[in-house]
């Protein structure tokens, strides 16, 4: 491997169309505060909707959403006049952008419980939770459990994807060139995902890629899969893993003097 002073490369696996709109975040503010960094998009996963229910059989009490790829459903099975809980700031911005009155989560599923609790009692009615699959969180059970009646919707499925052959190709010549590789991973399935596509692809361990992990659940997802995360968040927000980015960013070599 050689030393090298190229700027860091930034490899964004999520599933369209997330990918490019984190892409275009992240590019926008590196050039904004001067921080140098290619940005590669090269999903792991594909998102496949699923056919729905003509209609819902209830009138919820409100709906749960943990991903934007449910608004879809939402938007079609959902009047505008049910509440929306959603796992986090994003997802909440654009179910208010359909119309929906909406209340942003932490940022993770398993962080739903307890907000649900605080604004809706288990005697008010039934809860619509639009979903995808695999589930990382069983959060029907978990609320099933605290007394809810909770109606579950398959909405769409994940389906995992190997690294393109050009993807493949830059990131051997990252490694042979020593420059630096950021990979965010902001699930435990996108964790699985990058697990398995860098041995399917026969990539190097060495030098190992710097992966931010979205939350300590993420970074043992990870750890449990022989990638150890060089930033592990403490707050799953967007914003802060675009500010952990370009602090990596920085470190390894892309702030321009």
């Amino acid at each position: 491997m050689k030393a090298t002073t190229a700027a860091p490369l930034v490899l964004v696996t999520r599933p369209e169309p997330a990918a490019s709109r984190f892409a275009q975040e992240l590019g926008d503010r590196l050039a904004g505060r001067g921080v140098r960094a290619g940005i590669r998009v090269a999903p792991l996963a594909r998102i496949s909707p699923v056919p729905l229910p003509r209609r819902l059989e209830i009138r919820p009490r409100a709906a749960i959403l943990t991903s934007r790829n449910a608004l879809p459903a939402l938007e079609r099975l959902v009047s505008r006049d049910v509440p929306v809980f959603a796992v986090g700031p994003g997802t909440a911005a654009a179910a208010r952008q359909a119309g929906y009155e909406s209340i942003a989560g932490p940022g993770t599923a398993r962080q739903l419980a307890p907000l649900l609790q605080g604004h809706v009692s288990p005697r008010e009615g039934p809860l619509l939770y639009l979903h995808g699959a695999p589930l990382a969180h069983d959060l029907a059970r978990e609320l099933t459990g605290l007394g809810y009646d909770v109606r579950a919707v398959l909405t769409y499925r994940q389906e995992p994807l190997p690294f393109d052959e050009d993807t493949r190709e830059l990131l051997l010549a990252a490694g042979d060139a020593g420059q630096a590789v950021i990979v965010p991973v902001l699930s435990p399935m996108g964790a699985q995902n990058l697990a398995d596509a860098w041995a399917r692809a026969a990539l190097p361990a060495e030098p190992a890629p710097h992966i931010v992990a979205f939350s300590p659940r993420i970074g043992a997802a990870l750890e449990r899969r022989g990638l150890a995360p060089a930033l592990v968040l403490d707050t799953p927000r967007n914003e802060a893993m675009l500010a952990a980015i370009e602090t990596l960013a920085s470190r390894l070599g892309g702030l321009l003097r």
